[in-house]
């Protein structure tokens, strides 16, 4: 029983640390690509090619607000996988 415990109090742990990382990650990604957008030259550039840009990183802004449902995804995993080792049963048996 003990060792249960122990492995449910890991899982509970590791998963917070996961959440943390992940967000941490998505904050310094957005801001590295907030700072790449600014620092483009894009005056002397055509207006195609501009607007090709504009694409590229509102692209990648709609990829990042997609991102907080993964952390939601990693918290519901945990809470399933917690319910399963102090709730007695194993998912793999």
């Amino acid at each position: 029983m003990l060792d249960r415990k122990r492995k449910g109090f890991a899982l509970i742990v590791n998963t917070a640390v996961a959440v943390v990382i992940v967000a941490v990650a998505l904050v310094i990604g957005i801001y590295v690509i907030g700072s790449i957008q600014q620092a483009l030259p894009t005056s002397n550039l055509p207006t195609s090619v501009q607007g090709n840009i504009t694409h590229i990183f509102s692209s990648v802004y709609s990829a990042y607000s997609l991102m907080p449902i993964m952390i939601i995804v990693l918290i519901a995993a945990a809470i399933i996988g917690t319910i399963f080792v102090f709730g007695g049963r194993s998912p793999t048996q």
